[in-house]
This record gives structure tokens, sequence and C-alpha cells, in this order.
């Protein structure tokens, strides 16, 4: 959704929205796409309920096909949409699958197992680890925002769940690397601080500056325009192939963070 879609619906992206018409509904990940005009919502067709719990989009559409071709109507159809408030939310990286009950969930597969990500309504954190401690094999330790929890198979990590009031940025793959492995604490502290790092990716590659950068000095430091950032970092101040998405981080981290 665009940035003005989110503000009315007092969303912020990786919020769960719920859309729904007289055909169905389905609970998604919100995210932000600035070539979308305020009151449009665009939705990848063909999920299914194996891959999340509530995110079969084709059954808001119409089952209406092209009367020539037979081709369906997936392009368009009305929805409404409105906020869907949760108690936790969380990610769950492991060799097996995640299966405690939950409200939602959603899926992508990994080389050494699954990450699915989580989220309650329903139910405390404290509850969900009322229920996990009881089975017995679970260390948890606690987080700046919330905690985690490691599953243990012997002495060694079948699993890792994060919980907390929002699901962290974390580098998945680098969590994954833990999968398998003897519970070690030293191992387990470092790669849990690289993982919790967040992706960095390169925003403007002329002068090498990182999205962190730019989003440590709109955050940190104060800056809250462009030319701001191009007098601090020198981003955008060359060829300017960057400047979409500096203006993305600024609406993210500025408009829609005082709003």
């Amino acid at each position: 959704m665009g940035a003005a879609s989110l503000l009315a619906l007092g969303v912020k992206e990786g919020d769960l929205v719920r859309l729904c018409n007289g055909l169905g509904e389905a609970l998604l990940l919100v995210g932000l796409d600035e070539g979308l005009r305020e009151g449009e919502a665009f939705l990848p067709m063909h999920w299914t309920d194996s891959q999340c719990s509530q995110g079969a989009v084709n059954r808001l559409i119409a089952p209406v096909v092209d009367p020539l071709s037979g081709q369906p109507m997936f392009k368009q159809g009305r929805v409404q949409a409105r906020a869907q408030l949760t108690r936790w939310q969380g990610l769950w990286c492991g060799r097996g699958e995640w299966r405690e009950p939950v409200d939602w969930w959603a899926r992508r597969p990994l080389p050494e197992g699954n990450c699915t990500l989580l989220a309650s309504w329903s139910e405390s954190t404290e509850r969900l680890w009322q229920r996990l401690g009881a089975e017995g094999h679970w260390l948890r330790l606690p987080m700046k925002e919330g905690w985690l929890a490691v599953a243990l198979a012997g002495d060694r990590i079948e699993g890792i769940l994060l919980v907390g009031g929002r699901r962290p940025d974390i580098k998945v793959d680098l969590l994954a690397s833990l999968l398998g492995t003897p519970l070690q604490a030293g191992a387990l502290n470092q790669t849990l601080s690289q993982a919790l790092a967040g992706d960095s990716r390169l925003v403007c590659s002329c002068l090498r500056v990182s999205e962190q950068r730019i989003v440590d000095a709109i955050t940190r430091q104060g800056v809250s325009e462009l030319a701001g950032l191009q007098a601090l970092l020198g981003c955008g101040s060359n060829c300017g192939t960057c400047l979409p998405e500096i203006d993305k981080l600024l609406i993210k981290h500025v408009f829609l963070a005082s709003a």
C-alpha cells in the first residue's frame, strides 16, 4: 500500500492488515509501495493455505472469466481493509515446522528447515511460554524487546523462537546457521547479535552508503530531509539513481513514524 493508505489505517510496515469483502477475507503483512495510489492495494495471486494460514487472496476475487480466453479476473477487486491488532509477533526458525497453535502464521522454506512468521491477538506472551516451558526442552533468554527461546534436541539447537511486541528485523539465514549445532553460549550470543543487526543493503552505490547508515542518520541524528542526508552522507548527490529509495526511507522513518 502507499503511505497515505498506511496512515489512514494507522499501520506501519510489517503490521497485519485484514482484507475482506462479500467473497471472503485474507490476513496479510503490509508493506510500503509508493507506486500505489491511496485506496489501492497490490497482492501477489495464487497464495495457498499451505504457506499462510489466512493468505489465500484468490478468495477475494469473483469467479469471473473472460468469455473468449477463459482468463480468470485476477487483476482487480474491491475489498475493505482494517488493521489487525496483535498482542505479540514472532519468528520461528527451525529444522521442523512450527506446530503450536497460533492465530496467524506464514512460512517459507530454508535449506536447513523453515522460517515461520507468527502473530497472536488472543494469547499473551506469558501464556505462550507456559505452554512451551511445560514441554521441558526449551531454554528462554531475555531480549531488549521481548524474549527468545531455544528449542533443544539433546544438546543441539532444534529451533529458535523470537517473540515481542513487533517482529524484529533479522538476518534469517544467519540465524538458521545455528540449527543442528551444539548449544554453546558464546557462539549463540555472537550469532544472535549479528543476526539481530538486520539486513543493511547498499542504497547509494556511487558513495557506498548503506540503508542502515541512512536510517541511523534519520532516527538517531534527527535528519529529516534529503538535503540533510546529502550533506551528511553524500547519498543521492551523484547520479541520483538512489533518490527514490532515499525518499521511501524518509517517508517510512519521518512521515509515517511521526504520524
